[in-house]
């Protein structure tokens, strides 16, 4: 199967790796005598006897590029002589949607799995492979690596995974699909005829709040400019090069996940009170919940400190503190607790209006005199 990794995950990853080789118990034979005899460096005592517990300390960047699209139209995903320049049917695509899965849009305004797909395909519905490549950011491709996703509802019977939210300027960006030899227009939509997908925070919200959805916005047709019209990006009838549709073909970038029927392969169960609960999960439960585990810790930048080197956003400890271990559920979500996983699944750009970015609005500003939360 042929993957796409980004270079923060892979670089995470990397630092998986170095952690995974902490794992091994310290007893175990790390310290061997060679053929010549030369005694083998180790990096434990010699003479502990017990278990060392792996740790491995996340360094994360916040900057604006996060909120670009995960997958360009101009890179090699799978080290063919060709470059991707659409969607390729034979690259699997991650993210929250599951490349096996054929989704429907909802009359719950998101979207929900309905069958198995065959080879990534599924007729006049939407492939989650195609859904993975046309609408994921970075930072959703890094949340989902790291943690199975951002979830906007998260209860003992229902997870929905959300969007990052794209700001209305130059980070909201436009893909078309017309079809190839990979795949068929109607073999990954529901449409049949070269359609173009526009993907920003909701139009109805242009002060960009909390409340605005993250949305995919649907168009028959190639308008490769659509983002290019000044504060109205990925709006309908602006005139210029926008298309004349209406508002009836928004699609929020939201899906219900580890459902009851057709259940995505990133779900994770846990024991549940009467009975399992599966939930989505990544990296940080799947080498962080099991017995001797690895001990997570995070540092990333500040906006209200940007010279500070970074900030201690979770000391090194257990990813338990963040998952309950019988329900799956994120603890302390709500209430603004520092950990990993919050701290990644509040990362947004803020201050921004159609006009304007807020905190930039006179020359010379320092960002370290601002007093906004952004973190």
């Amino acid at each position: 199967m042929k993957t796409n990794l980004l270079d923060s995950v892979q670089l995470f990853t990397a630092s998986v790796v170095v952690g995974l080789m902490l794992a091994q118990p310290a007893n175990a034979a790390l310290c061997k005598i060679s053929p010549t005899g030369m005694l083998d460096y180790t990096q434990y005592p010699l003479f502990q006897n017990t278990n060392v517990p792996p740790i491995s300390l996340l360094t994360l960047s916040i900057d604006h590029q996060l909120f670009n699209k995960a997958y360009t139209d101009y890179t090699n995903l799978d080290n063919d002589p060709e470059i991707e320049t659409t969607y390729d049917n034979a690259v699997s695509y991650s993210g929250y949607f599951d490349s096996n899965i054929c989704y429907d849009y909802t009359a719950n305004a998101r979207f929900e799995a309905s069958t198995a797909a065959i080879n990534k395909k599924c007729s006049a519905k939407w492939s989650g492979n195609f859904l993975n490549w046309v609408t994921m950011t970075r930072l959703d491709v890094l949340r989902w690596v790291l943690y199975g996703g951002n979830r906007s509802v998260d209860t003992l019977t229902e997870t929905v995974l959300e969007r990052a939210h794209i700001p209305q300027d130059g980070h909201s960006y436009v893909k078309i699909f017309s079809g190839n030899s990979t795949a068929a227009v109607n073999e990954v939509t529901p449409f049949a005829t070269t359609t173009s997908f526009c993907n920003t925070t909701s139009t109805a919200e242009p002060s960009q709040t909390t409340t605005a959805p993250p949305v995919m916005q649907m168009a028959p047709g190639s308008w490769p400019t659509w983002t290019l019209v000044e504060g109205y990006q990925c709006d309908f009838g602006r005139g210029g090069d926008t298309p004349p549709a209406t508002g009836s073909n928004v699609y929020n970038v939201r899906v219900k996940v580890c459902g009851s029927g057709v259940r995505e392969d990133f779900c994770r169960p846990y024991p549940g009170t009467s009975g399992p609960i599966f939930k989505p999960a990544g990296l940080l439960q799947e080498y962080g919940e099991v017995a001797n585990g690895i001990e997570f810790g995070l540092i990333s930048g500040s906006y209200d400190r940007p010279r500070s080197g970074g900030v201690l956003r979770s000391n090194i400890g257990r990813i338990s503190t963040e998952v309950n271990q019988t329900t799956g559920l994120f603890v302390g979500q709500t209430n603004g607790t520092a950990g990993i996983i919050n701290t990644i699944s509040r990362i947004r750009s803020s201050q921004y209006t159609r006009n304007k970015w807020q905190d930039c609005n006179r020359p010379g500003i320092e960002n370290s005199e601002l007093t906004n939360t952004r973190g």
